[in-house]
């Protein structure tokens, strides 16, 4: 069977614009969600019961939004914002796999599968009371071109000439997690070679929190404090908060991707689809609807439930929702050939720092999973004082913890003493019920831990590592431990290539050279060593590297063996 892997990542979120600032900012336990009692018209919003939302910082400035920045004045006026967002963040993951089709051929087998869970309710909105007011004739030629769902997939496709599978799935909170586990059959069953699949969303609009709010499904009791209001487990949640944003993922087959050298995050191992056939809204209580999406998901990985180390839940803070969802995890997660004891299992929401991206949710945090596993790092589930769901899982809260030092088996599994991310996954559920859980598992060997460890054996430190403006977060940012193991795996680039190949080092000294290579048994020709080794201006940035220095991750580590990731 034809693998799936993951080699470009692309992401527009409350925390930023890019991957390296999202990430950064959401490690460091920020978050993005923001008042929009303020936004006009005033009246609208001010008289609505939830006024806190995750908006994508717009304007000048590192980390923020312009649109010139990625699609021209004609453009825009052609294209919803959900489908610009869709067009920067496949731009951003497509730079960072460095995936340039040439020719007719390299165009036909690369396919584009993107979502969204509302699209344009502005302007469906708006036409709507120029039509009221003003009759036919008002109404623009552009309106329902910017309204349908598949424009974002067709705009990406049109831009650079992608002919492969063109895709839109539309299935509310579980779009972007489709999304990606589509794409992926599509490589299986051998329809493309590539696919960027993901979610994007922007229906940032008083009519969207009207309609969820007459629901009662927003968080209403923190407008005054809006960076406590979504509170993923935590006994004073009241509701989820409406964000936008989107992020992408470029998915590759296996032998392609190895076939032209790409640097390689992840491989898509497992899909699971269910229904709860239940209600129009509410999940049921014991949950098992998530549960088969889970089982399926893990019967197609071929992974036990005691092999999986982390889990980014959907927990969106609604009260019948995350309990519901915790109760299948403990299902599957303690059941048979699952973990011995709650504590075992280590669960998280990012929702508290991003809010709820609704089509664009399960991409954002399938993405969220596969960083997580470059890094050694579980983002902490905020705003989690006391939680009521009915289990005793880690539940990482208010802090990420860092997950740096597995226990290496020879069948490339890791003990659940030693979890450092091997295989994280996330389940992702809608309005409707519709189930969707897919997983990533990383491609790297035992080795790559080996050489991490003599790296880090060899001294390797902050002073020593080479410095990366795209990779490294921000000195005061982070605490000294995180940034010197940051630091440690900065000077190995990820698996790119085969997993029979040599690994290429950054390098930071020759002693670590040797080290590593020793460590890991492999021998580093000279060729490898001068393509690779990064020469530092007296500034601490980079010059003369290999990789493109525009791409987002260019420095990115491969840690673990057989990590998987799900989108949410």
């Amino acid at each position: 069977m034809r693998r799936v892997v993951v080699t470009g990542l692309g992401a527009i979120t409350p925390l930023g614009v890019g991957v390296r600032r999202t990430w950064t900012r959401l490690i460091n336990n920020e978050c993005g969600i923001v008042s929009v009692a303020d936004l006009e018209p005033q009246a609208r919003w001010k008289e609505l019961t939830s006024t806190v939302s995750g908006l994508v910082p717009s304007g000048d400035g590192e980390g923020r939004w312009r649109a010139s920045d990625w699609v021209n004045a004609n453009e825009q006026r052609r294209m919803s914002k959900f489908t610009q967002y869709a067009i920067a963040a496949s731009d951003m993951a497509l730079r960072d796999s460095g995936w340039e089709p040439k020719n007719a051929e390299q165009q036909e087998a690369t396919g584009v599968c993107l979502g969204s869970g509302i699209g344009n309710l502005d302007e469906i909105y708006e036409t709507s009371l120029v039509h009221h007011q003003d009759g036919y004739k008002k109404v623009s030629p552009l309106f329902v071109p910017k309204i349908l769902i598949n424009m974002a997939a067709g705009h990406v496709a049109m831009k650079y000439s992608f002919q492969g599978p063109n895709h839109t799935a539309t299935t509310a909170c579980t779009t972007g997690a489709h999304s990606i586990g589509d794409a992926a059959r599509f490589i299986t069953m051998g329809d493309a070679d590539v696919m960027v699949a993901g979610g994007s969303e922007s229906c940032i609009h008083p009519l969207t929190f009207a309609g969820f709010g007459r629901a009662r499904s927003l968080s209403t009791a923190y407008n005054d404090n809006p960076t406590a209001s979504c509170r993923p487990f935590d006994a004073g949640r009241n509701g989820f908060v409406v964000s936008e944003g989107a992020a992408v993922v470029v998915l590759e087959e296996l032998e392609h991707a190895k076939a032209r050298g790409a640097h390689i995050y992840a491989e898509i191992k497992g899909y699971g689809c269910s229904g709860d056939a239940h209600h129009m809204t509410a999940p049921r209580e014991d949950g098992h609807g998530a549960y088969l999406a889970m089982k399926k998901a893990l019967r197609s990985a071929g992974i036990k439930p005691s092999q999986v180390d982390y889990i980014n839940a959907h927990a969106t803070a609604t009260h019948v929702g995350d309990v519901a969802e915790t109760s299948a995890i403990k299902r599957i997660m303690l059941g048979e050939e699952g973990h011995q004891k709650e504590s075992d299992v280590t669960v998280s929401s990012t929702k508290g720092a991003v809010g709820h991206l609704l089509g664009a949710a399960g991409a954002i945090e399938a993405l969220f999973c596969i960083l997580a596993i470059h890094e050694g790092v579980v983002p902490a589930t905020l705003n989690l004082q006391k939680p009521d769901v009915g289990a005793a899982f880690n539940f990482v809260p208010n802090e990420a913890q860092e997950k740096t030092d597995p226990r290496v088996h020879d069948d490339n599994t890791s003990s659940a003493s030693h979890p450092a991310l091997p295989r994280p996954f996330t389940p992702n559920f809608s309005t409707e019920h519709t189930l969707t859980m897919s997983l990533a598992c990383e491609t790297c060997r035992t080795q790559a831990r080996t050489v991490l460890r003599a790296a880090m054996r060899a001294g390797a430190s902050r002073a020593a590592a080479p410095t990366t403006r795209n990779f490294l977060p921000p000195a005061a940012a982070v605490t000294r431990r995180h940034f010197s193991n940051t630091s440690s795996r900065s000077l190995l680039k990820g698996i790119g290539k085969s997993m029979a190949e040599p690994y290429r080092v950054l390098g930071a000294t020759e002693q670590l050279f040797k080290a590593s290579a020793k460590a890991a048994d492999y021998h580093i020709t000279e060729k490898e060593r001068k393509d690779d080794q990064v020469q530092l201006a007296e500034d601490g940035e980079e010059i003369g590297h290999s990789l493109n220095p525009d791409s987002p991750w260019h420095h990115g580590m491969s840690l673990n063996n057989l990590k998987e990731s799900v989108p949410c």
